[in-house]
């Protein structure tokens, strides 16, 4: 009998860990806490909210300035859904995009543009929303032999010519940065000497192997029609989700900051996303997400009494509610006329115990 209970344990804990790895919060923030952390912002008149280009200029010791930066690693969807949230609040960021991403380079072995990249970083343009460009050119230059020079020309030519104004560059933390000990930023004449990190040695050469040295491109950030490289922005605090472990949300206290505070804050679209319903119930799909017109959830699990739904919008303003019955179709006769953000929530019996659970709804 002591055998069998410690082999339970022993797959309870294997099976846990799994479904941890996949699905634990530090690994998966939630865009519901960021609309909640855009309106507490909101709300304080003294909070300002700018792009990153906008920081570079903008300085007022009356007002708390922040500037939200987006690096787009993986997930140019998931940006496009955090950008239409923050559109929705009348705030605007700044998209970082990735060029050796699978979504902007697809299969060329030379990380070449795919055309069909071009609508989406439009669309974040037409949001508000800045676009810079995500450096990883050293990168290409250390591990696949690209010159990084002649690449990052040719890419910005090609996004500045259909409309997409770049100021700005933000350098990305490759996986081959801490094999190699170099960081993109070290290719900056301009301040890449002053951003030095001891952690990252090999400011201007790699050794691959015996034999085989690679001499970091250098350059003028004007060469490339850059204004600012982001690391070298002026601000005094910094918050960002880099390694998927820190929520930097949960370690801003807005109500502790001052005039004259300026915030980075850096989050990656590809960690954050719509609430799973307390993460043990599936209430709606994921994101909540459709076009302007009428509402229909279904659910995941067997509703067995009565459900009553309620819509609010941000201000907790009473929209609609209704009381539907166990066999009952759950369409929602509410039509959804303004773009915005919605919140839904529904009190129900699941298995004898009172749920009582909600998500945000993105009507775009």
């Amino acid at each position: 009998m002591r055998y069998q209970q410690l082999i339970f344990l022993f797959l309870f804990f294997m099976i846990k860990s799994s479904a941890l790895s996949q699905n634990d919060v530090n690994y998966e923030f939630s865009l519901n806490e960021y609309a909640d952390f855009l309106r507490k912002a909101l709300s304080n008149p003294l909070i300002v909210f700018v792009t990153q280009r906008q920081l570079m200029t903008y300085h007022d010791s009356t007002k708390i300035v922040i500037s939200i930066r987006h690096d787009i690693d993986a997930d140019m969807d998931n940006a496009l859904r955090m950008a239409r949230l923050e559109h929705n609040f009348g705030v605007h960021a700044t998209y970082y995009v990735l060029s050796t991403a699978g979504y902007y380079c697809g299969e060329h072995k030379d990380f070449s543009h795919q055309q069909s990249v071009l609508s989406k970083i439009k669309q974040l343009q037409a949001l508000g929303h800045e676009v810079g460009w995500h450096n990883n050119v050293l990168t290409l230059q250390v591990v696949y032999g690209i010159d990084p020079l002649a690449y990052m020309h040719r890419e910005l030519a090609w996004l500045r010519s259909n409309g997409i104004k770049i100021d700005g560059t933000a350098a990305h933390g490759s996986r081959w940065c801490s094999k190699y000990g170099y960081l993109n930023y070290y290719m900056w004449k301009d301040c890449g000497r002053r951003l030095y990190n001891k952690n990252y040695p090999n400011f201007d050469y790699v050794v691959k192997s015996p034999g085989d040295t690679v001499w970091l491109a250098k350059a003028w950030l004007k060469d490339f029609g850059f204004k600012y490289e982001a690391y070298c922005l002026d601000y005094n605090k910094y918050y960002s989700d880099c390694c998927k472990y820190y929520d930097p949300l949960k370690k801003i206290d807005l109500d502790k900051l001052k005039p004259g505070d300026r915030i980075t804050i850096l989050m990656h679209p590809c960690h954050w996303h719509w609430d799973r319903a307390m993460r043990l119930v599936k209430l709606f799909p994921n994101p909540i997400s459709l076009t302007r017109g009428l509402f229909h959830c279904e659910f995941n699990f067997k509703v067995t009494s009565r459900i009553q739904l309620f819509i609010t919008d941000l201000n907790g303003r009473l929209l609609f509610c209704k009381i539907y019955s166990p066999a009952e179709n759950i369409a929602v006769p509410f039509n959804f006329e303004q773009r915005g953000i919605y919140y839904v929530y529904v009190e129900t019996v699941v298995n004898g115990k009172m749920l009582k659970t909600g998500n945000c709804l993105l009507v775009y």
